[in-house]
């Protein structure tokens, strides 16, 4: 499995995919909140390692691209496509997982 991510992020990580946090899937979501992303944090997904389990194994970190504003109502990631696909489904995997409906509230907890 190892090999495997390595060889995908050799070109992938050229693909841009922009998130933003809180999810798009929920009444807190920052696309709902603003008419564009310019209005969140931008923040760039920086590769750490070459190779991991998985590719929030090998981008593990971020910087700011531009002003971070503590006002900003949300941040937008721009992270590797691949990136954003694996990590995106562990999300709608967690909801149904949970057996989440609409308006069940839920806490993210960020461990490293």
């Amino acid at each position: 499995m190892l090999s495997e991510w390595g060889g995908i992020y050799k070109g992938a990580h050229r693909k841009d995919s922009c998130d933003e946090f809180p999810f798009a899937g929920t009444y807190q979501s920052g696309a709902s909140l603003v008419q564009g992303g310019t209005a969140c944090v931008q923040l760039q997904a920086v590769k750490t390692h070459e190779w991991g389990q998985s590719p929030a194994h090998i981008w593990t970190t971020v910087q700011p691209i531009g002003p971070v504003r503590a006002t900003a109502p949300c941040v937008r990631g721009h992270i590797p496509l691949i990136l954003n696909t694996v990590e995106g489904g562990a999300y709608g995997l967690f909801v149904n997982a949970q057996r989440l409906l609409d308006r069940d509230p839920f806490w993210i907890a960020v461990v490293p």
